[in-house]
């Protein structure tokens, strides 16, 4: 399906299915701070996604973006059920697996290495993602904040591929929590720690 073509109804099928999917793979699972229910945060993702791409990967993608790094779904299921592509877009999504002592910092230089390569369609869900996450961390959980909000701005700078009104949208979260986290003076303090 190219993005102005309508979805088949086979398309929206295999969206249906993921949505089921994610639902039920992720019904235990509640937002930490806010409690909601998981897949709340998985629709929000997809919502975004839709507004940088229509295709159906991607939708599926958005939707299942979680489900091998939350909940152990084998990443062969996901390729017998929605195909190649989206199992490859769920793995470029998965933080790479923690190795031993591995300090925060070379882990997520090493997802950023791994997301500056994805496909564009990939960055656009992982931009989606940020915003999704970032949208209210600074209120929830200032401490951590001030780690994980740098970290994701490190991560926006390798998402150059992004559909731009998903990067725009994103962009506007993370300023928002870095006005919140940091005093405006010490917003360039902050970064160096990880550049």
């Amino acid at each position: 399906m190219t993005e102005s073509q309508p979805a088949s109804a086979h398309d929206e099928q295999r969206l249906y299915e993921a949505i089921t999917l994610a639902m039920y793979i992720h019904r235990d699972q509640y937002r930490r701070y806010t409690g909601e229910p998981y897949w709340k945060h998985l629709a929000e993702v997809a919502a975004l996604t839709r507004l940088g791409t229509t295709a159906t990967d991607a939708l599926i993608t958005a939707w299942l973006h979680d489900a091998v790094e939350d909940t152990g779904l084998q990443p062969g299921m996901l390729c017998a059920q929605f195909g190649e592509r989206v199992r490859a877009g769920v793995l470029w999504l998965s933080c790479p697996a923690l190795r031993d002592d591995e300090p925060r910092s070379e882990r997520k230089a090493r997802a950023r290495e791994q997301l500056s390569q994805a496909p564009g369609w990939v960055q656009t869900i992982k931009c989606a993602d940020l915003a999704s996450n970032l949208s209210s961390i600074a209120d929830h959980d200032p401490d951590f904040a001030r780690t994980y909000v740098p970290e994701c701005r490190a991560l926006y700078e390798c998402l150059d591929d992004a559909s731009p009104p998903l990067r725009m949208i994103a962009s506007k979260e993370l300023v928002a929590a870095e006005r919140k986290c940091f005093p405006a003076q010490a917003v360039s303090e902050a970064y160096s720690s990880i550049a």
